[in-house]
This record gives structure tokens, C-alpha cells and sequence, in this order.
């Protein structure tokens, strides 16, 4: 019984991380800010990376790095194809890499 309520809280966290948080994520990243705010431009790839990185890892540079590359690679997923979805689906692929 304990077993299945620990797997259930496992399931929910990695639906969470894996499915939810990069559908949040993007819309407000890409869509928003890069898309909208920075019509697509490459220095809104640049700022929105920067701060999707700062938001992931405030305080540990290395951190900072590993999460600036990721902002560049989603940035440039969504300014190449003008879609919102491949992004997303770039990043929950991404995130499910994580858990193997």
C-alpha cells in the first residue's frame, strides 16, 4: 500500500517535470517574451535564455551555464521553426533523457 502511494507521488512528479512544467515553461519563455515581447529576435533568444537560466540557477555558476544552453537550444528550436510546439517538445524530450 505504501509502495503504490509512493509511485503515484514518483508518476505525478515526473508528469510534472517532464510534460507540465516545459508546457509552462515555453508558452511564457518563448511564446511570451521571445515571440511576443522580443518579436523573434535573436537578442530575445539571447535575454530569454539568460533569464531562463538565472530562474533555474540563480546561485551556482556552473548551474548557470548548463541552464543557459538549454535556454539557447529551446530559443533556437522556436525561432527556427515559428513554433511553439517544437519547442515544448524539444525540452520534454530533453527532461525525459533526464530520468533515465
Amino acid at each position: 500500500h505504501l509502495e503504490a502511494a509512493s509511485t503515484g507521488i514518483s508518476l505525478s512528479f515526473i508528469a510534472s517535470a517532464t510534460v507540465f512544467g516545459p508546457i509552462l515553461e515555453e508558452f511564457v519563455f518563448r511564446g511570451i517574451l521571445q515571440g511576443v515581447v522580443f518579436e523573434n529576435s535573436w537578442l530575445g533568444l539571447v535575454l530569454t535564455a539568460s533569464l531562463f537560466s538565472f530562474l533555474h540557477a540563480p546561485y551556482d555558476f556552473p548551474s548557470f551555464i548548463y541552464y543557459l544552453f538549454g535556454g539557447f537550444m529551446l530559443g533556437f528550436a522556436y525561432k527556427k521553426s515559428q513554433k511553439l510546439s517544437v519547442a515544448i517538445l524539444v525540452y520534454i524530450c530533453y527532461n525525459c533523457l533526464s530520468f533515465l
